[in-house]
């Protein structure tokens, strides 16, 4: 009878274990990662790229500028524009965002500057954005239509202890769908080596 017991008492045990582990795989599974970003398009002597979840107006807005660049004797001025319009269509469309820490907009600022741009984005813009890393975000998020260039005008910038020349663009900005986000902004670009870089940004709601 012992040894019967002792056995049975072992069945039980074991099925409970196997019951247990199955549940933990279960709702393993059921939250894996299902959003994930990859590298779609990139200019490699600029440092630009795009991954696969950016908008559709985004993407067709870095082809031209990856058009544009395969020229040697491109239009400086062009460059700039579509520099501005990738940097403003990416900071505002927070619909393809997978979570607050993609401010893949950084990759169009000024190097010794990005680091403290992305951590303000983080903190104080992206900050109420929910994490979409699961597919189940409800959250409705702007998503940028259109890009406009107002104006270009020559500006000077202190950088550092140094004048160096810059460009200040105004620009209006349009959504899918109007969630009182900036509708309008001034950014003020410096070179930095052979592309133009964001230094400052202004926007107006």
């Amino acid at each position: 009878m012992k040894m019967k017991f002792k056995i049975s008492l072992f069945v039980i045990a074991f099925f409970l274990i196997i019951s247990i582990g199955l549940v933990f795989i279960s709702k393993t599974k059921s939250k894996e990662v299902v959003n994930v970003s990859n590298v779609l398009y990139e200019i490699k002597d600029y440092g630009y790229h795009v991954n696969d979840n950016a908008s559709s107006y985004y993407k067709n807005t870095f082809k031209s500028l990856m058009k544009l660049l395969e020229n040697d004797d491109y239009d400086d001025e062009e460059y700039l524009s579509l520099v501005v319009k990738l940097f403003i269509i990416d900071l505002y469309s927070l619909d393809s965002k997978i979570n607050k820490y993609e401010v893949t907009s950084s990759q169009y600022y000024y190097s010794d500057k990005r680091e403290m741009f992305k951590l303000k984005v983080i903190e104080n813009f992206y900050n109420l954005m929910e994490d979409n890393s699961y597919g189940d975000r409800n959250q409705i998020l702007p998503k940028v239509k259109n890009v406009e260039i107002v104006s270009i005008e020559d500006g000077v910038y202190t950088l550092g202890e140094n004048e160096v020349d810059s460009k200040v663009v105004k620009i209006n900005i349009s959504y899918e769908k109007d969630l009182n986000y900036d509708e309008s902004g001034i950014i003020t670009l410096v070179k930095e080596s052979n592309k133009w870089a964001v230094v400052g940004y202004e926007g107006v709601n």
